[in-house]
């Protein structure tokens, strides 16, 4: 690209100092147009017409230059000149209506006359069809239907006439009859472009929307730069899930508009139907950032979140649309199973029972929820998850066996009826029987626990766990001796059997006999060196006794003997963490495997990083942690407080508020989710919430910070002043600033608001958000200052596109033209099509006297919606500058000015170049 760039300079150069006369340029640029050498054709008749602007041929030539690059209004703009200068209007008129079409330039194209003289009958045929067409879109009737009478008329074969009467039966409604006549016209002229989107809006009128997409890629074969049709048919191609088809198409107009809200969601789609999850995601979520309301977008992210078992995606795009979906609807399904992974019992809970339409499938999800919500403690919603549980049948034992759970867990009794069922499925048997025993064992049904194991030891005489059980009755039947006969029966069979010594510990234990239960763990350990449980009783028993430090040696040279044993590494840590040795906790779990790891992993390292003041450290790991456990208290505030640096407000508004329906009660989630509220604009949700904080829990920088934001809302700015500056000391952040700056200009203090910003600015050189508001107050009485602060700026953000096109404008104002245009270029370049950026460096060319440059960026800036008059004004004065005064007078009737400035320029060009009213 850089070398293109270098080869069109210097033929720029070259064409500078050459000394070619006009009608040697413009020869040269007809040579390079029979090569299809457009970009450098152009340089030459620019040449050309600068040397002699009233050289018509040139004019007509880049006008058709134009128009082959698409660059409509360019083009008519030449072809005009061309005219006004006598060119041939044979040669002219028909380019230029067709210009005028492809632009939509409905208004000037009725203006053209398809009578002249010089036309043939062909020629007048063609622009004729263009003024109907353009009548036809302007809801002209009459004159439509005079227009093709006209043209019926004309003697001539042309496809156009033909066209024009296939109008006459559109407008006749006799669409069967025009889609037969259309057809007689593409097989005699397979590629006419008018006839084949005519034939395909018919189709698609009629509702024959496959043929519709048949004819316009039939279309694009022929006309591939056309991108408002690309962009029908990759619709139209979608909407029939033809996505294969439609995703070339779809990438070249991303190409070009990347950000695109449809564009994306149609790509999303297609990713979606080639079962690439991940793209679908993605593609869909950039669509989510131009519609954010649309629920198909929300529904295919969330579809695409699910798949890719990102149940956090998953969750927050279902979510948002859950309301809106029918009630049997499979993404509700989808959502309560994503809230069940991510801990939101309550949430999984709330789901299902709105979820109607259930079948005897939907009893694991079931069950599996009211589990969660009993083990979050909310018993009610579990009940009424048990409710629908019990208008199915369970089949399978894993079924019954949560069912069985789940009313237990409720006090149901008849939840042991349900695992008694499950013990005669052979699937998942042996789980079944400890299940039933536990049941059996929690409800005190000691005789029925008694009775399985005798008929578990019969059916498996071998299975120790049976004898296990037995013991186990024995114990809670408070027949201790029994009990120890039954461990030593099964340390018999196995004298490893784990179990059983660590039972025979814990009796020992509870008749205080500590030193046969030291023996137990001893043994334990001669077989097992390893065994956790053990090594952590050991342990205890030395801290009891004072003599921990024998233990944990014992630890720490089993942890080196077996350096892969992650289970030792997590009890070493622990024990480095009780002996207050932070460090090397930390450094036990460096390379510790994050994925699975469990709770007691990032309990250790989060306090071992708390306690030796590693906070960076801390940050990073309860991100992770999150991930992992997503309704972790302590991960949730950490997460928080970086997402908050971040001004990730949406995830963190999320996060808090999930949280917060977990545990309405934790002062610093509250605190945070108001605060998210305050940022987002939820004024009244965040008073709400403020209000219902206790008056202690008001007390801290963070809650007066708070309350200050709320004063300011209700314009007690007396009041707030002290509580945003308690606010700000804790936390000079560039929010804080703000918001105390906009509470000293509130209270008439606007010098002592300007010093505030200039001594953080000072004191914090870093906060490029702050030094940009400094900057902006500067520009009234010290551009110096302000300057260097831009140029500062520059060093934190280099792609500060802000501070790139103020300096540019400076140094514009400035006639230092080359700085002007190094940083209008840099600016340009990440902001290509904003309407400031391409006013500076329109402005500057003209201040360079290159009015064509400053005729083509400007043109760009008056493109987008809603520009400013002075833009906008800029532009008709780069006209009249490069000799376009026909295009200038019609851009100045098309708006009328409002800014006295803009009034008085108006009056200005209008009186320097003549312009008559």
């Amino acid at each position: 690209m850089l070398a293109r760039v270098l080869v069109l300079i210097s033929i720029v150069i070259l064409a500078a100092c050459s000394d070619k006369s006009s009608d040697e340029y413009l020869n040269s640029a007809k040579q390079l147009m029979d090569k299809q050498e457009y970009q450098a054709a152009s340089i030459e008749l620019k040449n050309a017409i600068k040397q002699s602007p009233e050289l018509a041929e040139a004019r007509f030539l880049l006008g058709k230059i134009y128009l082959a690059q698409s660059a409509f209004q360019s083009a008519e703009k030449e072809f005009n000149k061309a005219l006004e200068l006598k060119y041939p209007s044979a040669k002219v008129l028909p380019l230029l209506s067709k210009s005028y079409q492809k632009s939509r330039s409905d208004v000037a194209l009725l203006e053209l006359p398809h009578k002249d003289d010089g036309l043939s009958a062909e020629q007048s045929a063609e622009v004729a069809f263009y003024k109907l067409q353009a009548m036809f879109r302007l809801d002209q009737q009459e004159k439509v239907n005079a227009l093709i009478e006209e043209i019926q008329l004309l003697e001539t074969a042309s496809v156009f006439k033909q066209l024009a009467f296939v109008y006459s039966l559109v407008i006749k409604e006799q669409t069967d009859a025009a889609l037969e006549q259309l057809a007689t016209i593409i097989k005699e002229h397979p590629k006419q472009g008018d006839a084949l989107k005519l034939q395909a809006i018919l189709f698609a009128r009629t509702g024959q929307l496959a043929q519709a997409a048949d004819v316009y890629l039939a279309y694009l074969s022929h006309y591939p730069q056309d991108n408002e049709v690309t962009f029908v048919a990759s619709r139209l191609l979608v909407e029939l899930n033809r996505t294969e088809e439609a995703e070339p198409l779809i990438d070249k107009l991303l190409a070009i508009n990347e950000n695109n809200g449809l564009l994306n969601q149609l790509k999303g789609i297609a990713r979606y139907n080639a079962k690439d999850m991940a793209s679908a995601l993605a593609f869909t979520e950039k669509a989510i950032i131009a519609t954010p309301d649309d629920p198909a977008l929300r529904l295919l992210a969330g579809y695409s979140a699910y798949q890719m078992n990102d149940f956090e995606q998953a969750h927050q795009h279902l979510s948002l649309i859950a309301q809106d979906l029918p009630a049997d609807h499979e993404a509700l399904r989808m959502l309560a199973a994503s809230q069940l992974r991510l801990g939101l019992s309550e949430q999984a809970g709330d789901t299902m029972a709105a979820l109607e339409g259930l079948s005897d499938k939907d009893n694991a999800l079931l069950s599996t929820v009211g589990l969660a919500l009993i083990k979050s403690g909310d018993v009610d919603k579990a009940k009424m998850i048990l409710e629908k549980s019990d208008e199915l049948t369970a089949e399978s034992a894993a079924d019954l066996t949560r069912l069985g759970l789940l009313k237990l867990s409720l006090n149901d009794v008849s939840g042991i009826a349900k695992l008694e069922q499950a013990l005669d499925k052979k699937p998942q048997q042996a789980f079944t029987r400890q299940t039933l025993a536990t049941a059996y064992l929690s409800t005190k049904q000691y005789d029925k626990a008694l009775e399985l194991a005798k008929r578990w030891q019969a059916d498996d005489s071998g299975d120790l766990q049976a004898l296990m059980l037995e013991a186990t009755v024995y114990v809670h039947q408070q027949n201790k001796a029994l009990a120890k006969q039954k461990y030593q029966q099964i340390l018999a069979k196995d004298p490893k059997y784990v179990g059983a010594h660590m039972a025979l510990a814990e009796l020992a234990i509870a008749e205080k006999d500590y030193p046969s239960a030291k023996q137990s763990i001893e043994h334990i350990l001669a077989e097992k060196p390893n065994h956790i449980g053990a090594l952590v009783k050991y342990y205890a028993f030395a801290v009891a006794n004072n003599n921990q430090q024998q233990a944990f040696q014992l630890i720490q040279s089993r942890q080196q003997q077996n350096p892969d044993n992650q289970a030792l590494r997590l009890l070493l840590a622990k024990a480095y963490l009780y002996q207050k040795q932070y460090q090397d906790s930390i450094d036990t779990l460096s390379d510790f495997p994050k994925e699975g790891a469990p709770q007691i992993y990032w309990q250790t390292l989060s306090q071992a990083y708390y306690q030796a003041k590693q906070y960076d450290q801390l940050t990073s790991l309860n991100q992770q942690w999150l991930e992992a456990e997503p309704n972790n208290k302590e991960a949730v505030i950490s997460n928080l407080v970086l997402l908050n640096s971040q001004r990730k407000y949406d995830k963190a508004l999320v996060i808090s508020s999930d949280y917060l329906q977990k545990d309405k009660n934790n002062l610093e989630v509250r605190l945070f989710n108001i605060h998210f509220q305050l940022i987002k604009g939820q004024l009244e949700q965040a008073r709400a919430s403020f209000t219902t904080l206790e008056d202690k829990a008001k007390t801290s920088p963070f809650a007066k910070g708070l309350q200050g934001q709320l004063q300011l809302a209700d314009e007690q700015f007396k009041d707030a002043l002290p509580n945003l500056q308690a606010a700000y000391q804790a936390q000079p952040s560039a929010r804080n600033v703000r918001l105390i700056q906009l509470c000293l200009r509130n209270l008439g203090q606007q010098q002592q608001a300007r010093e505030f910003l200039a001594e953080h600015v000072k004191d914090h050189p870093s906060d490029g958000e702050s030094l940009m508001q400094y900057a902006q107050l500067q520009i009234a009485n010290d551009v110096d200052g302000a300057i260097k602060s831009y140029e500062h700026a520059l060093t934190l953000n280099s792609k500060n596109f802000i501070a790139l096109n103020n300096l540019a404008y400076f140094y514009l104002e400035r006639q230092q033209l080359d700085k002007a245009q190094e940083y209008a270029e840099r600016a340009l370049a990440i902001r290509p099509e904003m309407p400031d950026v391409l006013d500076t460096a329109g402005r500057i060319y003209l201040a360079q006297k290159d009015y064509g440059q400053a005729v083509q960026h400007l043109a760009r800036a008056v493109n987008q919606q809603n520009v400013k008059e002075e833009i906008y004004l800029n532009y008709v004065e780069a006209l009249l500058l490069n000799g376009e005064k026909t295009l200038a007078q019609r851009k100045l009737s098309q708006r009328t000015m409002k800014q006295p400035a803009s009034v008085k320029k108006v009056t200005s060009l209008k009186k320097q170049f003549g312009i008559t009213p």
